[in-house]
């Protein structure tokens, strides 16, 4: 017995895969990163009213009040700064490359709890209280008493100069 005849059918030309899409999960974590920054720039502003800066100001180079919790902080070291159970322990503001401000803080969680992720912001003032600069930076997983590297960015240009600080945590959770 012979097979019935069966017309010739050519097959559909072969068609690759239509690729995936990559880098959709790190794309994700970036902009969740700038919305926490944008959302803390927007929080320092509102919060501090313009262009004076919050209670948490401390003069450069001048020791603390007795009744202040605050240490004294200078351009090389504003230690004692502290907001909401985190502290800053060392700071070292450097022009950025750009001709921005930056900084890298050292600062740790005294908050009693491990944390996610802690928004910060640092605004640096003249001797008149006026914002020279505002710095924002962001840690994450950070230990219950443990001691983090932030590194604080700005977009406001550099000028050398001795300034008062003010710190201000904008989320802990």
């Amino acid at each position: 017995m012979s097979t019935p005849y069966q017309p010739y059918r050519p097959q559909p030309p072969f068609q690759p895969l239509a690729k995936k899409p990559k880098g959709k999960g790190c794309l994700i974590a970036v902009l969740i990163v700038v919305a926490l920054l944008v959302l803390g720039a927007i929080a320092a502003a509102l919060n501090g009213g313009g262009s004076k800066a919050s209670s948490t100001m401390q003069p450069a180079n001048r020791p603390a009040s007795s009744s202040t919790s605050q240490a004294p902080a200078d351009a090389a070291d504003p230690t004692g700064l502290s907001n909401n159970g985190w502290t800053v322990t060392t700071f070292n503001m450097k022009p950025d490359g750009a001709g921005s401000f930056g900084a890298t803080a050292r600062i740790v969680n005294g908050t009693g709890a491990d944390k996610k992720a802690a928004t910060f912001t640092l605004t640096i003032l003249d001797a008149s209280k006026n914002i020279v600069a505002t710095l924002i930076g962001i840690a994450s997983n950070v230990a219950k008493d443990a001691t983090v590297t932030v590194d604080l960015v700005s977009t406001d240009p550099y000028k050398a100069g001795t300034y008062r600080y003010a710190f201000q945590v904008n989320a802990s959770f």
